[in-house]
């Protein structure tokens, strides 16, 4: 264990924390009333110093390296409850050494298991820059990416001398970066101005917080270091010599990462979970590289995470961030390498690294609570994954679907750290209240189909308006029920409808699972229809009401099949359609079959 240089402490008590009070989540979920809980969602909360991020981001510059004028270092002072920086690299103070001895011994581990392809990786992430790494994150869109923005450079292998040699850096150079006058040149634009721009650096935080890198924690001079087995050999050239101004907390890497990343995604949400990925794959391997530790890389996800919204909300920016979007849509929607994929792994692998990494499996240092607590103007993050809902609602979502309090460095004032934008591309988490998604087919994208795949829960009630088609594939237990008024809305799981009554009004309830229940009851009014795709069955634990259209797909259909099951049912069906000839339906006591005429 690697730990001495760092002067000890005691360990915070527990008590000292002030969690004896705090009830799990659980039961403090169940406590909440909806009032509460929506008007939690709709506060802005402020930091620990009394500001809002997105208004105060300027002042992250180099004149200003303390928490109380510096809105980066403020943001990441929960490293504070840690770490008591001293006035050099090897004089600060544990504070709380189980989480930093959690912090090494994770470094150490991951230095020891790393493979050669892994260190490949890191190398290549080390010397490119940030733009060209996360690009990889657009999956088979890369190659036509950089045709249409003018990249020609970067590093695609390792040199064979690279332990003998230390090759410069690709950073803001333009045939890596992109050309601003390209046809994509909107979007490379953007993404320049979140990760170059003059105060998206994590220069600050590192001299305040004086965190020493993985390497440095012997306590020796680098060159003894260097032989150390914390560095992967391609890098050990690259280490300065010289520690002082050379920290680690936050990653640097890792922020102008999660920048590149949310811009891009902001041009081109069709790959928003993919190029998130990508960037928390750029974060972990610096810790495989041997050059961060895993809390530096969490700052750094957290602060790019707070810098890109920020940016982004600039009304400087507002112009080009809307060209950049129609841009990306324009020019790279309409290539058939499009088949959003990302080779990394699928998208439940994606998810489980993505999340791991938001904590890195630290302990809590603190119990968990529901406490609802979403950043002001973090919704612009969603604004195009997500462009059917409102802001309130967008906001909703991020409360919804962000990680429980009590992980290290996690629980600032505002609520950054806490924010989960893989899982709220997956739309709502929890309804807390009567919800309204109206989407606009006219418009295309998401506003004409989305689907929401986190599992739902909560006492508020789903209503379906407009036009587009919204799918639902997660194991829902919402209680308020469903209404359709409108468009389509898809059951794409067994209990995707939730636990409560549904009611057909104008729209189309599609029944993409084999079986689908509803808990409640079931009605249908004459401008509803009811699509049954193959082999499907529509379980209906209650009363049914049937009115309107039922329209049977796939043409499996046959004698015998039973496509409804209920405990009672008034009406029928108006029209019955998909039916091969000789078939009808028949409406018995307790079940809807299909019989020869």
């Amino acid at each position: 264990m690697r730990k001495t240089i760092l002067k000890s402490s005691l360990l915070i008590g527990l008590t000292l924390l002030g969690i004896s009070s705090l009830t799990n989540n659980a039961n403090a979920d169940k406590k909440q009333t909806k009032n509460k809980a929506l008007q939690e969602i709709a506060d802005d909360h402020k930091s620990d110093a009394g500001r809002y991020f997105i208004q105060d981001y300027k002042t992250n510059t180099s004149d200003n390296l303390t928490p109380d004028n510096n809105a980066s270092i403020d943001l990441l002072s929960q490293m504070n409850k840690l770490w008591q920086p001293g006035s050099d690299w090897n004089n600060g103070t544990r504070l709380n050494t189980k989480i930093l001895d959690e912090n090494i011994n994770l470094s150490d581990k991951i230095a020891k298991e790393r493979t050669k392809s892994q260190e490949d990786a890191a190398w290549l992430d080390d010397k490119n820059d940030m733009d060209y790494s996360v690009q990889e994150g657009l999956g088979n869109l890369t190659d036509y990416f950089r045709k249409q923005a003018n990249i020609t450079g970067g590093y695609t292998s390792v040199p064979s001398d690279a332990e003998n040699k230390d090759y410069d850096t690709n950073w803001d150079k333009q045939e890596v970066t992109g050309d601003p006058n390209s046809t994509l040149g909107s979007v490379v634009k953007l993404a320049d101005t979140l990760k170059d721009g003059n105060y998206s650096s994590s220069s600050s935080s590192k001299k305040y917080f004086k965190y020493p890198r993985p390497f440095r924690w012997d306590g020796t001079s680098v060159t003894n270091a260097q032989d150390n087995g914390v560095i992967i050999p391609t890098l050990k050239l690259s280490a300065k010599a010289d520690p002082v101004n050379d920290y680690g907390f936050p990653s640097g890497h890792t922020n102008s990462s999660y920048l590149t990343a949310y811009a891009l995604a902001y041009a081109y949400p069709q790959k928003f979970q993919q190029l998130l990925t990508r960037a928390s794959e750029v974060g972990n391997n610096r810790i495989v590289a041997g050059r961060h530790s895993p809390l530096d890389v969490i700052g750094g996800r957290v602060l790019g995470t707070a810098l890109a919204a920020s940016i982004l909300n600039d009304p400087a920016n507002k112009q080009l961030k809307e060209d950049a979007y129609k841009q990306a849509q324009s020019v790279l929607k309409s290539s058939e390498a499009d088949d959003n994929d990302y080779g990394v792994g699928n998208q439940k692998e994606n998810a489980q690294k993505y999340n791991y990494r938001l904590t890195y499996g630290f302990s809590k240092i603190a119990n968990s609570k529901q406490i609802y607590r979403v950043p002001k103007g973090a919704e612009v993050l969603l604004e195009t994954r997500l462009p059917y809902l409102t802001d309130a609602q967008r906001r909703a979502v991020l409360a919804t679907t962000e990680l429980p309090t009590g992980y290290p460095i996690l629980d600032d004032g505002e609520g950054w750290g806490r924010l989960n934008l893989y899982n709220a591309a997956n739309g709502y988490g929890q309804l807390v209240s009567k919800t309204t998604v109206s989407m606009n087919a006219k418009k295309g994208g998401y506003n004409a189909k989305d689907t929401w795949s986190n599992d739902i829960t909560g006492v508020g009630k789903l209503i379906k308006d407009g036009t587009g088609s919204l799918t639902l594939s997660g194991k829902n237990t919402f209680q308020g029920g469903v209404a359709i008024n409108g468009g389509e809305l898809n059951a794409a799981n067994a209990s995707a409808l939730g636990s409560g009554n549904v009611i057909n009004n104008s729209g189309a309830l599609t029944l993409s699972s084999k079986q689908v229940t509803v808990k409640g009851s079931y009605q249908q009014l004459d401008k509803g229809t009811t699509v049954v795709a193959k082999k499907g069955r529509l379980i209906v634990k209650k009363g049914a009401t049937l009115g309107g259209t039922l329209k049977l797909n796939g043409g499996e259909f046959k004698n015998g099949d039973k496509i409804m099951s209920y405990a009672s049912h008034k009406g029928k069906f108006k029209k019955v359609t998909g039916l091969s000839k000789g078939l009808h339906i028949v409406y018995n006591n307790h079940d809807i079959s299909i019989a020869r005429k």
